[in-house]
């Protein structure tokens, strides 16, 4: 539930630089692990 929690705090504050970046960086990441697992299973 961090995750949620962290998601919704950086919405009530988007001007926080450094947490921007962590989501980012989340967001990137999940989107590689799933694009390397559907072109693992594709291929």
């Amino acid at each position: 539930m961090w995750f949620f929690d962290a998601v919704a705090s950086g919405f009530q504050h988007p001007t926080d630089p450094g947490r921007l970046q962590w989501f980012r960086i989340i967001f990137a990441t999940v989107l590689t692990a799933r694009f390397a697992l559907a072109f693992g299973q594709g291929g």
